[in-house]
C-alpha cells in the first residue's frame, strides 16, 4: 500500500467517499498516509476489487503468525500496525453496487487463498452494519465457515429524530455544560463529576463549555503538545504520544488537515484559547462522528476534564443536522469508566473466515466445534458443584 500511485489513491478516495459504511480508518488520509510515513507501514497490503468504472471493494491486511485464531500464517485485519489506530475494520464497499462488490470481494479472497494463508481475520465489524450482513451472507453462500471469536459493546450516542443533513458546527460554535449526566451513570459518579465541574468553573472563571476550535491557528500543535504533557510523552513509561513516536505527529497533522479541508474535521476545546484543559479531534463521515483522539492537561486531572470534554463534545456534534451516530471508538474493556459516559451502545463483532478450499473449511469447522465442546465441558463442571450443593445441603428451618 505504501507504493500506491496517484491514480490508485484517487480511485481509493472515490470508493471511500461512496462506501456503504463510512470508515475513515481505511481511507487514504489515515491508513494510506500511515503506511507511507510510520514505522511498520510497509507490512500492510490490500486486496482491491475493481472493474472498468473504478474500485468496488478495498480490504487491507497484514500477514500474522499462527495464533489462537488460525494454526498457520494468515491474513488479518488485526495485525500490529493496523490495530494501533483503527477502531473500525469494516472493508470499504461501493454503495452503488454493494452485493456485487461483496460477492466479488469474497471471490477474490478465495482466489488469493494461498497468499492469504487460507484464512482471514475480520475484527471490529459493526454487528448490525450493512457491510457485515452482506459479508456473512456471501461467506455462507460460498460455503466458507466463519468463527465468531469476540463481541463488544462500546459507548455511543444515537441522536433523536431531527432535520436532514446539513453542515457541521462552524468555527467558534460551542455548547455549555447542562444536564448531560445520563442515568447510565451511578449516583456517586454523577456526584463526583459535578464536583469536578464546580472546581473547573471556579478555577477557569467561566462556565464550562466546549468550543469548535477547528479554525484556530496552531490548534493541532496545541493538541500534540497537550497529549505529550503527561506520562504519554515518556517512552520509558510506555507512553505513545504522537510527539514521541517517529512519524506520528506529521501523520496526525496531515490527517486533521485533510479532513479539515473537506469540512469533516472538528477540533474541540475546553478552556481558554491558547491554554486549553481539554482538546479532542473528531472526524464526521456520512453522518457518523468518529472519536479519533482526546488529550487533557494533567494538571487538571483531579477535576475530570477528559470526562467533561467527552460529555460536552458528544452533545455538541450530536446536535449537528444529519448526525446519526457519535461513536466513542474506545475499547470498553480497557476504558470502562469512559464507556459509561455514553448513553447508547454500538455492538462490534470479530470473526475469522476460512477462505481456502475444503481442507481449510473443515479445519475451521473443527475449531468451532472444539470451542463449543470446551464451553460445554466448562459449563458442566461449573454446574457440578452447584448440583451437589443442592442435594447435600441440609434443609433450612425458619427461626422463630
Amino acid at each position: 500500500m505504501a507504493d500506491l500511485g496517484g491514480e490508485d489513491l484517487a480511485a481509493w478516495q472515490r470508493l471511500a467517499d461512496s462506501s456503504l459504511e463510512p470508515n475513515p480508518y481505511f481511507e487514504p488520509a489515515v491508513l494510506g498516509a500511515a503506511a507511507r510515513g510510520m514505522g511498520g507501514g510497509r507490512a500492510v497490503r490490500a486486496l482491491v476489487v475493481s472493474d472498468g468504472s473504478g474500485w468496488l471493494a478495498f480490504l487491507p491486511f497484514e500477514t500474522v503468525g499462527r495464533d489462537r485464531l488460525w494454526p498457520a500464517r494468515h491474513a488479518s485485519l488485526d495485525g500490529p500496525f493496523v490495530e494501533r489506530f483503527a477502531a473500525l475494520r469494516a472493508p470499504l464497499v461501493d454503495a452503488a453496487r454493494p452485493r456485487l462488490a461483496v460477492a466479488s470481494l469474497v471471490a477474490a479472497l478465495h482466489a488469493r487463498r494461498r497468499a492469504l494463508g487460507q484464512a482471514v481475520d475480520l475484527p471490529l465489524l459493526r454487528a448490525s452494519g450493512e457491510t457485515t450482513t452482506l459479508l456473512l451472507e456471501a461467506f455462507a453462500r460460498a460455503g466458507m465457515p466463519v468463527r465468531e471469536w469476540d463481541r463488544i459493546s462500546r459507548g455511543a450516542l444515537v441522536p433523536g429524530p431531527g432535520p436532514g443533513p446539513g453542515p457541521g458546527p462552524g468555527p467558534g460554535q460551542e455548547a455549555e455544560a447542562g444536564d448531560v449526566l445520563g442515568p447510565q451513570l451511578s449516583a456517586s459518579r454523577r456526584k463526583n463529576l459535578r464536583r469536578g465541574r464546580r472546581h473547573l468553573v471556579e478555577e477557569l472563571g467561566q462556565e464550562l463549555r466546549i468550543v469548535d476550535a477547528t479554525a484556530e491557528p496552531g490548534i493541532v500543535e496545541q493538541f500534540l503538545d497537550l497529549e505529550a504533557a503527561g506520562w504519554k510523552g515518556d517512552r520509558a513509561k510506555g507512553g505513545e504520544a504522537r510527539r514521541v513516536v517517529p512519524g506520528a505527529a506529521e501523520w496526525f497533522a496531515g490527517l486533521v488537515e485533510a479532513y479539515r479541508e473537506r469540512g469533516e474535521a472538528h477540533v474541540l476545546r475546553v478552556g481558554p484559547s491558547g491554554a486549553p484543559v481539554y482538546l479532542a479531534v473528531r472526524v464526521r463521515r456520512g453522518g457518523v462522528v468518529f472519536s479519533i483522539s482526546d488529550a487533557y492537561d494533567p494538571a487538571w486531572s483531579a477535576h475530570s476534564p477528559g470526562a467533561w470534554g467527552r460529555l460536552l463534545g458528544m452533545r455538541l456534534l450530536a446536535e449537528v443536522p444529519g448526525t446519526v451516530l457519535v461513536d466513542s471508538c474506545i475499547d470498553p474493556r480497557r476504558y470502562p469508566d469512559e464507556t459509561l459516559l455514553y448513553p447508547d451502545r454500538v455492538d462490534l463483532v470479530s470473526v475469522t473466515c476460512a477462505v481456502g478450499s475444503w481442507p481449510s473449511r473443515v479445519l475451521l469447522s473443527a475449531i468451532v466445534a472444539a470451542g463449543r465442546g470446551r464451553r460445554w465441558l466448562r459449563e458442566r463442571r461449573a454446574e457440578g458443584p452447584r448440583r451437589r450443593g443442592r442435594t447435600t445441603a441440609p434443609p433450612v428451618t425458619p427461626s422463630a
